[in-house]
């Protein structure tokens, strides 16, 4: 089987020249560039290329054909004083890295500069930012408006590379095939080395990291050297790897490549489109009769359901036998407690990391935020986090996970934390909310953070700029002809792509979506009201359906979208209770509540508009206020009532429940051969056959 999959890389840079003494920007400017072909030479060979940022004074069309600027001026190297990195985005499906130079007043004064360029070292190493020498650029842009520099004058240069990887799944395999979350990809494209790379085969059928639940076996590496390069299409392809006969043996339900089984490029599920849509099997041994037994099973499980074909004897049989199809397990079993939250108190929201290796737990009882790393199935409570001032109420990471913000009672209102490692340092400085802080949400590129809070407007709006968060109050005397909420704002969600804002709030309608277009946020109009207080919602990850968990049955509402409009879907089955908190998985094939009443957490899982409660998981000990799933989808959070006030569940995948798939009306006579013809929506790999793999990437 071979993948090949297209990826789009592209850059812009943002100019200030700043005055030198009071840091007042004098002037500002974008330029836009054009990829160069050097660019893809690096990228083909797995080499750094973002390493400084060149300047010049030469004038020109740029080609991709060039390598230098038309007058070549100067270059920094990152790490020098005042270059560095300035924000990197590591959220799918669009990644983007920013790094800043800066001329200082006496430098190159006297000089007009009029291009620019992403520039990387002449330095053979295969990660940073090697050497000092300057080795060429990989992108040109030339400035709008030249730059006189004077004494009197810094200036500052970003450049922003872009790697869109369309949408985490890959529509061109019917979302069949996905990217891996904070990957080996997204590693190198952030300065790091390519690793040593191979082919997993797994049994699950969940949309996982690399491996979709439980490896199989792997094939012979791939070194970043091995990989075959088609400069004329700007293509690499991994040489062909083996599964051989004593690999890999079983149902294989899907195949990834990476550097190990929870890291890499990508994973993917059976079936898929163009590439492997199942396997007929023939002739399948189902057993001999003995006069008595009518039941009898495939040998596979999970057969498709049409086309079967039943033999006695060699002859097909047209009736006188019924098929039974497996029933699958779809459920989440409660892990062992872990270290407990303070006290007696309540949880009351949670948010995992992008890359699932930190849980944070909003709470009220000191410190009020909690956070636990993971180390594979292990939560281990973090120490050290400065107390907020008061209970906290909601919490949020930011898409790369750098930040970590959370709602909270007193002022501030709001408190956002810087990670680095595992260390979380508060950030000072961010304007006050007017009232406790509840829900919040970071937008999908981590520019803007909104907080529901209790005073008008009840709704708030920050804007990022590096560590700097500036308050966009969404209200009248703030963004001309935005409407305030009727009362409390109680939880947010951005849609993914950041184009939407959803307030789940009290008075009615309940619920309100804003529609960003800029720093601008509208409020849509004409959504069917809710029956009672929003209090939690969610976005699934294709922005099509929005989950509001709200007061008054049934306690769940979900919405579908068509451009601006959202029209409520058919009622789904009730919840016991008001529900509070939700969240889609990933993959949006589950939605979860947390809410009032026994069992306290609900999961529902979506086929279709259509979306079916799966039987009730463990209980939890009370009331469920938030809940959270990780990236890959494997664990589901939930902050709720009563010690340990923090509970989070494991998704159980297993094989297909199996028992007879075959049933005879009467039993087969004694000796009598049973066989089958079927087919199986993956590879049933054994020892009798091999399987080759090979993956492309093709670079625009």
């Amino acid at each position: 089987m071979n993948l090949e999959q297209t990826l789009k890389i592209h850059n812009k840079f943002d100019i200030r020249v700043l005055d030198a003494k009071s840091g007042e920007i004098k002037h500002e400017q974008t330029a836009y560039n054009i990829v160069l072909d050097k660019m893809y030479e690096r990228l083909l060979n797995w080499m750094p290329f973002f390493q400084g940022i060149a300047f010049g004074t030469g004038s020109g069309v740029p080609a991709t054909s060039d390598t230098t600027l038309f007058q070549y001026l100067g270059w920094r190297q990152m790490g020098q004083t005042d270059c560095g990195t300035i924000e990197e985005i590591r959220h799918l499906p669009l990644v983007s890295r920013k790094r800043r130079i800066t001329l200082h007043a006496d430098e190159y004064v006297g000089q007009t500069i009029t291009e620019i360029g992403v520039a990387y070292s002449s330095s053979t190493n295969t990660s940073g930012d090697g050497n000092t020498t300057y080795g060429g650029i990989v992108t040109h842009a030339m400035l709008s408006q030249p730059i006189l520099k004077t004494e009197l004058d810094v200036i500052q240069i970003d450049a922003t590379v872009y790697l869109n990887f369309g949408s985490y799944l890959m529509s061109a395999y019917d979302d069949r095939v996905y990217w891996g979350p904070n990957g080996d990809l997204i590693d190198y494209f952030m300065g790091g080395t390519f690793p040593t790379c191979r082919f997993y085969a797994s049994k699950e059928r969940i949309f996982d990291n690399i491996v979709n639940g439980s490896s199989l076996g792997a094939t012979a590496t791939v070194s970043r050297t091995e990989w075959i390069k088609d400069a004329l299409n700007k293509k690499l392809t991994t040489p062909v790897r083996r599964f051989d006969i004593s690999d890999a043996n079983g149902a294989i339900r899907g195949i990834g490549f990476g550097s190990a089984e929870n890291k890499g490029i990508f994973g993917s599920v059976f079936p898929i489109p163009d590439v492997f849509g199942g396997y007929s099997i023939e002739g399948d041994s189902l057993g001999t009769g003995d006069g008595v037994q009518t039941g009898f099973n495939f040998t596979w499980n999970d057969v498709k359901q049409t086309g079967i074909e039943i033999f006695v004897n060699g002859v097909k049989q047209t009736s006188g036998f019924t098929l039974e199809p497996n029933r699958i397990s779809s459920s989440f079993v409660k892990k062992s407690a872990f270290a407990a939250l303070p006290s007696t108190g309540r949880g009351y929201g949670c948010a995992f990391s992008p890359g699932g290796t930190y849980l944070a737990v909003a709470h009220d009882n000191s410190p009020y935020i909690t956070v636990y790393k993971r180390d594979g199935n292990s939560f281990t409570k973090l120490s050290g986090i400065e107390a907020l001032p008061r209970y906290g109420y909601g919490c949020a990471f930011s898409p790369d996970g750098t930040y970590l913000a959370v709602g909270h009672y007193n002022s501030p209102y709001l408190t956002v934390y810087k990670r680095d490692g595992d260390s979380f340092t508060k950030l000072s400085g961010i304007e006050a909310l007017p009232g406790y802080g509840n829900g919040c949400a970071f937008s999908p590129d981590g520019t803007y953070l909104a907080v529901a809070h209790d005073g008008s407007p009840y709704i708030t709006v920050y804007k990022r700029d590096g560590n700097s968060f500036t308050a966009y109050m969404l209200a009248l005397s703030k963004l001309s002809g935005i409407a305030a909420l009727p009362s409390t704002g109680n939880g947010c969600a951005f849609s993914p792509g950041g184009t939407y804002l959803a307030v789940a709030h009290y008075g009615s309608p309940y619920i309100t979506v804003y529609k960003r277009d800029g720093d601008s946020f509208t409020k849509l109009s004409g959504i069917a009201a809710l029956p009672g207080t929003g209090n939690g919602c969610a976005f699934s990850l294709d922005g099509t359906y929005l989950a509001v968990a709200h007061g008054g049955s049934p306690c769940i509402t979900v919405y579908k979208r068509d451009g601006d409009s959202f029209t409520k879907l058919s009622a789904l089955a009730a919840l016991p209770g008001t529900g509070y908190g939700c969240a889609f998985s990933l993959d949006g094939t589950y939605l979860a509540v947390a809410h009032y009443n026994s069992p306290y957490i609900t999961v529902y899982k979506r086929d279709g508009d259509s979306f079916t409660k799966l039987s009730a998981l463990a209980a939890l000990p009370g009331t469920g206020y938030g809940c959270a799933f990780s990236q890959d989808g494997t664990y589901l959070a939930v902050a709720h009532d009563t010690s340990p006030c923090i509970t989070v569940y494991q998704k159980d995948i297993h094989e297909p429940l199996q028992e007879y798939n075959v049933v005879f009306g009467d039993p087969p006579a004694a000796g009598a051969v049973i066989t089958a013809n079927y087919e199986v929506p993956y590879i049933p790999k054994d020892s009798n056959h091999i399987l080759d793999v090979q993956f492309s990437i093709q670079w625009v």
